[in-house]
């Protein structure tokens, strides 16, 4: 056993994909850049500590293309090797080739050099089936990132929700340690070994000043999914209430994109609304339109099953770019909103527009918000001040310290 004190060789597998990699495979329109950046800031804060660690991600390819896309590594800015296994762009069997590559993967990586510890993101099946092949089969310690409850996801075919059930059924008995996305996933873990980490701040978001463009009326801006959960219905129908004359921008993608494009011009015609809207947008673009927002809006809806069972990675995008954040009260987000983030109570286009307007109207009693939530994110969630709680969970799965409750 290594000394507590020794660097230990990790394994993160992830779905982690940069642009470069999804343009070769045709995947511009799923890479989630806060999924990305929650990764990167996991990663380096175990690389803060001296540890060695390598991602894996399966590169997943969604398309119909019938491609073969074979292995291979790239390096990211802050150093990061990342090695993406070969996969089969054909609907159904793209998962069966992603967890067979998965698992050959790491059997390679631990033959070339043991493996201390493998974290692996969800319970993904191609992710987590690889992870538990490496606890059962080559006997290294695992620990979950768990982000989001993939058994509380209402657009999960109901195959796939039970093939990712079962995975979390086998796999939970023999997690090492967990890091959580939210206190309120704390009873799905059989483990005391955990850290809530739900997210970390966007250093690319933080150094990009704000621009000195000229706005005549304030920017209110919502950027994430198109479904339900999210609550962007809920954005756009409050919207309509706003007597208050200012510019939206909308990005994201998601099932209810006709709708939502639909209502954005219902509400350019009907309300003279100034709004525009983006699909996949590049990331560098997207990080300025952050910038030059105003308000950030979450709406996501706190009484899903879902908001239960996550934390929207949004907030800490949010939070990076330096604007004042309107939210919903959703999973465990009062445990740190105190006058620092505006939350309103209830799932209704009229408790959103009553907030939105309130903190229109009000702009200086709320000016103190957004260098709250700075300062309190800085001192909290950047990858230097969390990277000895992490590196405590992984130090004790490789002492085999899992304290099961």
């Amino acid at each position: 056993m290594k000394s507590s004190h020794a660097c230990l060789n990790l394994l993160y597998l992830s779905p982690y994909m940069d642009e470069k990699i999804a343009a070769i495979r045709n995947n511009e329109r799923y890479i989630v850049p806060s999924a990305n950046n929650k990764v990167l800031g996991l990663a380096g804060a175990l690389a803060k500590r001296g540890h060695k660690v390598r991602l894996v991600s399966p590169g997943w390819v969604r398309g119909k293309s019938g491609r073969f896309f074979s292995k291979v590594s790239e390096t990211t800015r802050s150093g990061l090797e990342v090695v993406y296994a070969a996969a089969l762009d054909l609907p159904g069997l793209n998962i069966l080739v992603a967890i067979g590559e998965m698992c050959k993967t790491v059997r390679r990586l631990h033959a070339q050099n043991p493996i201390d510890v493998i974290i692996f993101y969800n319970y993904r099946p191609e992710l987590a089936v690889p992870a538990l092949y490496a606890k059962r089969i080559l006997g290294i310690p695992i620990v979950l990132e768990y982000e989001d409850g993939y058994f509380a996801e209402r657009e999960i075919n109901p195959l796939m929700r039970y093939f990712i059930n079962l995975v979390e059924r086998l796999t939970a008995p023999w997690l090492d340690g967990a890091f959580l996305v939210t206190s309120l996933l704390r009873r799905r873990v059989l483990t005391d070994n955990y850290f809530v980490c739900r997210g970390f701040l966007n250093k690319d978001l933080l150094d990009l000043s704000k621009g000195d463009d000229k706005i005549d009326r304030p920017v209110l801006m919502y950027s994430g999914r198109f479904d339900a959960e999210r609550g962007v219905h809920v954005f756009l129908e409050a919207l309509e209430r706003l007597d208050i004359d200012v510019r939206v921008v909308i990005t994201g993608y998601g099932p209810d994109r006709d709708m939502v494009h639909a209502r954005c011009e219902q509400l350019r015609r009907q309300r003279c609304l100034n709004i525009e809207i983006h699909d996949y947008v590049e990331i560098q673009q997207l990080y300025r339109m952050l910038k030059a927002a105003d308000v950030l809006v979450n709406p996501q809806l706190q009484s899903s099953f879902f908001s239960r069972a996550s934390f929207p990675s949004k907030i800490f995008e949010y939070i990076s770019a330096g604007a004042l954040i309107v939210s919903s009260n959703v999973s465990d987000i009062n445990e740190f909103a105190d006058n620092r983030i505006v939350v309103y109570s209830e799932d209704t286009p009229d408790t959103l527009a009553k907030a939105l307007t309130k903190v229109l109207t009000e702009p200086e009693r709320y000016r103190s918000y957004v260098e709250n939530m700075t300062e309190y994110a800085l001192r909290n969630w950047s990858d230097e001040a969390m990277s000895e709680q992490i590196d405590r969970v992984v130090r004790r799965a490789v002492a085999g310290q899992r304290v099961t409750s």
